[in-house]
Order: C-alpha cells, then sequence, then structure tokens
C-alpha cells in the first residue's frame, strides 16, 4: 500500500488542480459575427474583477442594446474607468487627460442603418460623465459594436478580466 501513496498524492494534485483551474478560469471564443478585438481567443480570469484602463475585461450585456439579448457574454478594452469623463465623436474616444483612441464610427453605423437605423454619427458625438461603478468599454475594429453606441457597462456585469491568447 505504501508504493502507491505517491501515485494517489499525484492524483489528487492534478484533480485539485483541474477543479482550481476550472473554477476559475473560462475560454472565450467570440463569435464570427462579433470580431471587435484583434485577438481570436481568450481566457477569463472569473476571480480577477479588479480591472483598469487598456485591460481587457469580460461582461454580461446588461445595457438595452438593439442587436443582442441580455445576459450575452461580452470581451472588450476597458477605455475609461470610474468618475471619468469620455468624449465621442465619429473618429475617435478620448477620457479626459489622456490620448485619443482612434475609432471610425461611420462604418458600423452605415452597416446597421441597413436594416435597423440607429442613427446618424452626429447621434453618437456626445460626453459621458461615468459613475463610481461605471465602464467605457470599446473594440478594436471597424466592426466594433461597443459604448459608443450603448454607453456604459457597470461593475456588477464584470465578469472578469480577460487575457488575449492568439
Amino acid at each position: 500500500m505504501r508504493r502507491y501513496y505517491s501515485i494517489i498524492l499525484i492524483g489528487l494534485s492534478i484533480v485539485g488542480y483541474f477543479f482550481y483551474f476550472s473554477n476559475r478560469y473560462v475560454i472565450g471564443v467570440p463569435t464570427e459575427h462579433s470580431k471587435c478585438l484583434e485577438a481570436r481567443y481568450f481566457i477569463i480570469d472569473t476571480w480577477d474583477k479588479n480591472v483598469k484602463e487598456g485591460d481587457l475585461v469580460s461582461f454580461y450585456m446588461n445595457v438595452d442594446n438593439h442587436f443582442y439579448p441580455e445576459g450575452l457574454p461580452w470581451v472588450k478594452k476597458v477605455a475609461a474607468g470610474p468618475n471619468s469623463t469620455v468624449k465621442v465623436t465619429p473618429k475617435y474616444v478620448q477620457r479626459e487627460g489622456a490620448a485619443a483612441i482612434p475609432l471610425d464610427m461611420e462604418y458600423m453605423l452605415r452597416v446597421l442603418l441597413m436594416d435597423n437605423p440607429i442613427g446618424t454619427p452626429a447621434d453618437y458625438t456626445k460626453t459621458h460623465e461615468l459613475g463610481s461603478d461605471d465602464y467605457f468599454v470599446v473594440g478594436e475594429t471597424l466592426n466594433s459594436y461597443d459604448s459608443r453606441f450603448w454607453g456604459p457597462i457597470s461593475k456588477d456585469d464584470i465578469r472578469g478580466k480577460a487575457y488575449a491568447i492568439f
């Protein structure tokens, strides 16, 4: 029986690591129609919800929008954190005191206007004052449907910090 102790210990260690990683991490794979980030696969750390500007974040869509159901998981980049002021124009997003993020929304609006009129670029030129639990999230491609269109997300909707795999 003594010779089986090491095998049992190794087996329990493997099972323990499996449960730890499967409870903490989730693999995120975007759908074909949601190519808004340069990466294709993500690891989501569901225990780490301490996100800051520049981080990738996974969240549940709980903002009223025209195209996607509530509760759908998303991954976007945090452009601005709580208590920030964000200026949105058809050509860029800028957090007060930071460099502008060049994002052209005119392409996306033309695509969306084909079937579901949601406005013109002028309708989305605005300034958002974020609350103490709000985050402004954006994508990195022309296809990104993000906070520029539906506003900030709440800290309560954050699923965890995301990391691009490839």
